[in-house]
């Protein structure tokens, strides 16, 4: 937090600074704290099918397979509305990020970059979901009536009476679904990190995992994942030398036959 507040005066004073207002932006001369980083752990791959397994028939489980296989932040997912969505061609365009205010009040902020604003090919899982998703919508809206409050944007997740969902209780059920699971604590923003692992680990190229994220750069990304990345390339070469190694060991065995140019 201390760091952000730097950053955010930072700024206040640069814009000051072009206005004459001061004289120097003494922001800068004070060091940010050194934050010390978060190891990330993501899902493996069975942790992921064990997880699906969990959320099956839990009224946000298809809010937890949208962020698990997009690898949305839990702020764009609970953002999102049905607006975004284009069912006809299986794309959802991330625009913006529910933020909690006081009380009871909320709003909707633009990305956090321009590079956070993009617009994403929906793979099946997360398709599938999103249809469910709004039938358990329509089915919700009908049983609660006249108690249906709504909210001044078609969200796609909501309370079960159309209000915005809270960040604090969705990530408590979260991990009440962790616990029945028999999975480790993670935070909901781990499974935006087990998103991109899980690409990874298929082999996708950096920028296409930086286009998925909304990253502002390839370089982020890699400073993000990198060891996730040469854990993949370890892989591939363990692989290599599971179909080459005992052919190429008994080749090299062999006496060299013929001339050696």
């Amino acid at each position: 937090m201390v760091r952000h507040i730097r950053t955010t005066l930072i700024t206040a004073l640069e814009t000051a600074l072009k206005f004459g207002l001061v004289s120097r932006n003494v922001a800068k001369l004070v060091d940010p704290p050194r934050v010390p980083k978060r190891e990330i752990i993501p899902f493996t791959v069975d942790e992921a099918r064990r997880f699906l397994e969990v959320i099956k028939g839990d009224r946000l489980g298809n809010l937890f397979v949208i962020m698990l296989s997009l690898g949305l932040r839990l702020g764009e997912a609970l953002g999102l509305t049905w607006d975004d969505i284009d069912f006809e061609r299986s794309r959802l365009t991330v625009r913006h990020g529910l933020e909690k205010l006081t009380g009871k009040r909320f709003r909707l902020v633009e990305t956090k970059s321009e590079h956070g604003y993009r617009t994403i090919f929906l793979p099946a899982v997360a398709l599938a979901a999103l249809h469910h998703q709004r039938a358990a919508q329509e089915r919700e809206r009908e049983i609660a009536g006249s108690a249906w409050k709504g909210s001044p944007w078609p969200l796609v997740f909501t309370s079960t009476v159309g209000t915005p969902l809270f960040h604090r209780n969705v990530h408590r059920r979260f991990c009440e679904l962790l616990d029945i699971g028999g999975l480790r604590r993670v935070r909901p923003h781990d499974m935006r990190h087990s998103a991109a692992a899980l690409l990874i680990a298929q082999g996708v190229h950096a920028k296409a995992i930086q286009e998925l994220l909304g990253h502002s750069s390839v370089a982020f990304t890699l400073q993000v994942y990198g060891h996730l990345f040469e854990e993949a390339k370890r892989e591939t070469a363990d692989k290599m030398d599971s179909i080459l190694a005992p052919v190429a060991s008994s080749v090299a065995s062999n006496k060299v036959r013929g001339p050696v140019q």
